[in-house]
């Protein structure tokens, strides 16, 4: 696989993080009700993704 598809990917990815910690957060702390296990699901397993997706780019510069 390309390493800039890969790129692309990741920060597609790392956004749809940022954007979940954001939302967790303000279910948290309170701001905004309703459940916080559906979001903390997505965030868990995006940073999942996000991880393998480093491990990728990793070996392929390697």
């Amino acid at each position: 696989m390309s390493i800039n598809k890969l790129l692309g990917a990741l920060v597609f990815v790392l956004l749809i993080v940022g954007f979940l910690t954001n939302s967790v957060a303000m279910r948290v702390f309170g701001d905004v009700q309703g459940s916080i296990a559906f979001p903390l699901i997505l965030l868990v397993l995006n940073a999942v993704f996000a991880g393998l997706l480093i491990t990728k780019i990793q070996k392929c510069i390697t």
